[in-house]
């Protein structure tokens, strides 16, 4: 709340009226969920003593869905959550993502989505490049992935959006994969070497065979992507050290990452990047001072010579 208000401040500042017109849409969309919260106890109170096959029925005839914010084109999810609806406004959340993908992507290229979580950005790269692109998709969580999976079908993206149920991180082995949540959207999951113990903040650790981005290439016949999105909840560091000989492949053109500027882990992105021959292009706040959308593009490439 205390960075809304700073932001509020700081927008009448640049834009009065518009900030204005901003904040009431969001007190009457904040008002409009609760009244919608209001409404949902209320049916649930009557529901609740139906038979439970009475109540799969009636979950599985409503099968709600909802519109993703992005005004290039009608693209669809799967609302069976609010954090399906959450990630419905994916281009609220992260415009600066958005302006890379439309900056960058180009029609019959190969993007690696890695932390595609739901399927947001990938379905906007498909409708962006009007369906002349290939997505590979990388989601390690069985929940969401199950959800990737309907949202690819839902908008008719098979052929184009190609889902993984794997993670990728610096070499090929066995993980743990530690479950902040188990309903699908959700975020804040950890992959970590050591399965031997879940720690307490986790409900869940799932056993799970990880790979390295070079080993996909080199030994399954995985395509060289033409970008990347990496969001993987800090372990942004140990998927680029396991993609060392694809970081130096010409083809790579972009590389979007979100970090978390905790233990130098800013500074080692940064590094590995700049060695393989990118450059920071730009670095968004994503709200909260220490996560950061970064940009980093070929040096010989700037955004008006990719088009």
């Amino acid at each position: 709340m205390n960075s809304l208000f700073k932001k509020f401040l700081a927008g009448l500042k640049i834009d009065a009226k518009g900030t204005i017109t901003k904040a009431i849409l969001y007190v009457l969309r904040v008002a409009g969920n609760m009244v919608a919260d209001g409404f949902y106890i209320v049916i649930r109170t009557i529901l609740l003593p139906l038979p439970s096959r009475t109540l799969t029925r009636i979950k599985h005839s409503l099968s709600p869905v909802t519109r993703l914010d992005y005004a290039g084109a009608p693209i669809k999810l799967q609302a069976d959550s609010l954090i399906d609806v959450y990630r419905a406004r994916a281009c609220e959340k992260e415009p600066e993502t958005v302006c890379w993908i439309e900056t960058y992507v180009r029609p019959g290229e190969v993007l690696y989505d890695v932390g595609a979580n739901v399927g947001a950005y990938s379905l906007i790269d498909c409708a962006h490049t009007k369906g002349n692109i290939v997505v590979h998709a990388f989601e390690p969580s069985f929940s969401t992935y199950y959800q990737l999976c309907r949202n690819i079908i839902l908008n008719g993206f098979q052929r184009n959006i190609v889902p993984h149920m794997i993670g990728l991180t610096d070499q090929t082995r066995m993980s743990a994969f530690n479950y902040k949540s188990l309903e699908a959207g959700s975020a804040d999951h950890q992959l970590v070497a050591d399965s031997s113990r879940t720690p307490v903040e986790f409900v869940y650790s799932q056993h799970l065979l990880v790979f390295s981005i070079d080993h996909l290439i080199n030994e399954f016949g995985f395509p060289i992507p033409n970008h990347i999105k990496l969001d993987v909840d800090g372990t942004e560091v140990d998927v680029l050290c396991g993609a060392e000989e694809t970081l130096g492949k010409s083809q790579l053109k972009s590389i979007l990452v979100e970090v978390r500027d905790m233990d130098g882990m800013s500074n080692q992105v940064d590094a590995i990047l700049i060695k393989a021959g990118f450059h920071l292009v730009s670095k968004t706040d994503r709200g909260n001072s220490h996560t950061w959308n970064c940009v980093y593009a070929r040096d010989h490439l700037s955004p008006a010579s990719t088009s």
